[in-house]
């Protein structure tokens, strides 16, 4: 037997929120999202080590070495 909200996620698939825009990485922000935001950019969370690395050139290094 399945739990009912697994059920409904598979009938219907994940809730999207409205559309807020589309971050500096290109992907689209909904409401609710955590932002990050850079000199006008706005920056989904999950792409700010994106963002630093490949926008703002920043060197991703081990600590150490």
């Amino acid at each position: 037997m399945e739990h009912p909200a697994i059920t409904k996620l598979e009938k219907e698939g994940l809730p999207e929120g409205e559309i807020f825009g589309t971050d500096a990485c290109g992907d689209e922000v909904f409401e609710g999202d955590y932002i990050l935001e850079h000199d006008g950019e706005l920056i989904l969370e999950c792409n700010a080590m994106d963002y630093l690395v490949d926008i703002l050139g920043a060197v991703r290094k081990t600590a150490g070495k």
